[in-house]
């Protein structure tokens, strides 16, 4: 607007009316938008479409109430033109710190709605909050349920959940050897002899030890004490009498028999009688499973000694002590008896009757230093008599001169005489009494020699 329109406008204002006045002002508005016009044409300068001008922003008057933000957790009082903490805008398990506007946890197990506990800053199940030890909480709903039947539950050892209450038992809570006990909730060993273990296990006291016979028989599976399971021992184990192991089967092995002239039966595994007949050691052949000399396999004129040769005369017997006469060799420290060997060691003493044995109650008879073939040998029931010439036994007991009578044998109760003479030299005479008269006495009898 130049200074002459300026002026008009002025005057305008003070002498003309309302009309005038709102007409001289649209005159000086086309006026000066026909200027605007004339000048772009003047300078060559198209003015764009109104519609494709920019606007410029609006500018506002009015002061912001809360120009710094209201932090994580905070929002604005328009009114008081301050900010204020909003816990719900943290979650269930943070606070809202009304200093710094920031979020920040609460305490591991802080309640959490329902039945959660917060845990490092989330909300999770915690089935402690539960009422009794047969309810959970669900994760998901974070609401107390009932436990799966068969949970355990409770402060003893074998009670179980039922229908959400603890008032179940099961022997599953118990140890292999154990049991539930119903009117205590606890568990008690079961009886010894229990199977136990996956094949070969039983219970003792409690405890679940390896029972080997409940394998397969034959001796050649053992129960291996980790799982109770039987498994074969290891080739060559001895199993029966005379049997070997081989891949878990007990099969006969004869030399277990130790003589060759036994079997091993595949049926009972046991040492049975072989090869009757045929030679064994030497010159022995089997006869009932045993292996005997054979004179009729050495040449003629020797015979066959145990040790399995052929000898001219009598066998030997290396280590001996002597040889008896029938072919036997006794062994150190006994002593050759006719045909028998004496253990003095046992209270036995070689006699012309054989070995007599202080244990069968017998006694040698005879002197001390005649040779111990003259020697006899008295029974339990018999004493050992010295006669003039020779020794001899006669019935009775203990050793009484009464008995013995100048080489013979008074009977039972009757006493030997020297002063009673009879036809035969001195006598026996009979128990003293009424009428005893030396014609009463008769000749001793003659004892066993």
């Amino acid at each position: 607007m130049d200074g002459q329109h300026f002026d008009e406008l002025t005057r305008a204002f003070a002498t003309t009316s309302r009309r005038h006045l709102l007409k001289a002002l649209l005159g000086v508005a086309a006026s000066g938008v026909m200027a605007l016009l004339a000048g772009d044409a003047a300078t060559g300068r198209e003015r764009p479409p109104r519609s494709t001008r920019t606007p410029r922003p609006k500018r506002s008057r009015r002061r912001e109430a809360c120009p710094g933000g209201c932090g994580a957790c905070g929002f604005c009082d328009e009114l008081n033109r301050i900010c204020l903490p909003d816990p719900t805008r943290c979650g269930p398990c943070a606070t809202c710190n009304g200093a710094t506007l920031a979020c920040e946890p609460l305490p591991d197990e802080s309640p959490c709605g329902g039945c959660g506990s917060c845990r490092l800053g989330t909300c999770r199940p915690n089935s402690l909050r539960c009422p009794g030890d047969c309810q959970l909480c669900d994760p998901t709903t974070l609401t107390c349920r009932p436990a799966s039947n068969g949970t355990p539950c409770g402060d003893r050892e074998c009670q179980i959940c039922i229908d959400g209450e603890c008032r179940g038992i099961s022997s599953e809570l118990c140890d292999e050897c154990e049991t539930c006990d119903p009117a205590t909730g606890m568990c008690v060993p079961q009886p010894d002899g229990a199977r136990c273990g996956l094949e070969c296990g039983i219970c003792r006291s409690g405890t679940c030890v390896p029972a080997p016979a409940l394998c397969p028989p034959g001796g050649c599976h053992g129960c291996r004490e980790a799982d109770f399971l039987c498994v074969p021992v290891g080739d060559g184990e001895a199993c029966g009498e005379c049997g070997s192991c081989h891949d878990g089967t007990c099969v006969p092995a004869p030399a277990r028999c130790g003589n060759p002239c036994l079997g091993c039966s595949a049926e009972t595994l046991t040492c049975v009688p072989a090869g009757d007949g045929e030679a064994c050691s030497g010159c022995g052949t089997c006869q009932s499973g045993a292996c005997v000399p054979d004179d009729s396999r050495c040449p003629v004129g020797e015979r066959c000694c145990p040790d399995g040769t052929c000898q001219p005369e009598n066998c030997p017997c290396p280590g001996a002590s002597a040889f008896a006469a029938n072919q036997i060799c006794c062994p150190p420290g006994q002593e050759a008896c006719t045909d028998e060997c004496c253990d003095p060691t046992a209270g036995e003493r070689c006699t012309s009757e054989g070995c007599c044995s202080i244990q069968r109650n017998e006694s040698p008879c005879g002197p001390g230093l005649d040779p111990l073939n003259d020697l006899i040998c008295c029974g339990p029931d018999e004493t050992c008599c010295a006669g003039e010439e020779d020794w001899f036994c006669c019935p009775g007991e203990p050793f009484t001169m009464l008995t013995c009578c100048f080489g013979g044998c008074c009977p039972e109760g009757w006493t030997c005489n020297g002063d009673c003479f009879h036809a035969h030299g001195r006598g026996c005479c009979p128990p003293e009494g009424p009428g005893f008269e030396c014609g009463n006495c008769r000749a001793p009898a003659p004892g066993r020699r």
